[in-house]
């Protein structure tokens, strides 16, 4: 099912979050499909708030109604287009080549034209309960060939509400908070290092010759600008995230 959930916070801020619940999805083009439907209706929920049809959020403490003071939107990382282990930061180029991205910069820009001020957050490489992927992967024994390098990006789903819980108190604040923010952690790791890391960790010999890398665009995200508003990671790196999450999954 698809759900679409337009969140009112007691700061008078709001979070569009387009959540998709997907079971039992085991080819590639269904996980597309939904993929390509989350980004749509994502785009759809902007295009209402521009069209004036969310001017006021009633709230549970009493009978108020709250004019958001800021939106929050949860993008992606997939607005950028450089492959080739290309560090960027928010204002590097963005040119994305796939549906996802496109939609994701699109929704972006629209929401710079909304009424209220608007905060993007582009998230990367989500991992934590519920989304270990790679872990998957790695119990499967798919590794994958040292070259080319593939870096990837990530941040625990933990340090994702971190992040938009800090900047709603810099916004109770009243301090300033800019249009556009990566959302992710301190270290870009090649996707071979993690997976070998983590065969090591659950003592799994991987195959390395057989499968590809992950589809995804090799680049090296700079989290420096959520850092310098003093934002202070839970989970810095992928090797203490993914200590946590294998804690939890043992």
């Amino acid at each position: 099912w698809l759900t679409v959930a337009l969140i009112a916070t007691r700061c008078r801020s709001i979070i569009i979050r387009t959540l998709v619940c997907i079971e039992y999805l085991r080819t590639s083009l269904l996980q597309a499909t939904i993929q390509r439907m989350n980004a749509e209706v994502c785009l759809q929920c902007v295009r209402q708030l521009l069209a004036g049809h969310v001017t006021a959020i009633p709230v549970n403490d009493g009978n108020q109604i709250h004019k958001p003071r800021r939106i929050f939107f949860t993008s992606s990382s997939s607005t950028y287009h450089q492959s080739n282990g290309e560090w960027v930061d928010e204002n590097s180029a963005t040119k994305p080549t796939r549906f996802n991205g496109q939609i994701m910069l699109a929704a972006e820009k629209l929401l710079q034209r909304a009424q209220f001020p608007a905060t993007a957050i582009r998230f990367a490489g989500i991992y934590g309960p519920g989304r270990h992927w790679l872990i998957d992967r790695v119990l499967r024994g798919e590794g994958c060939p040292k070259v080319p390098v593939v870096f990837s990006n990530c941040i625990h789903q933990r340090d994702c509400a971190g992040i938009i819980a800090h900047l709603i108190c810099r916004d109770m604040d009243r301090l300033s908070i800019d249009k556009l923010y990566l959302g992710v952690d301190c270290q870009p790791t090649a996707t071979f290092d993690v997976l070998q890391w983590l065969g090591q960790q659950l003592n799994i010999s991987l195959d390395n010759e057989s499968y590809p890398a992950p589809a995804r665009g090799s680049r090296r995200c700079s989290n420096q600008r959520i850092i310098k508003t003093g934002y202070r990671f839970f989970y810095p790196d992928f090797r203490s995230g993914y200590t946590s999450l294998l804690q939890q999954l043992t």
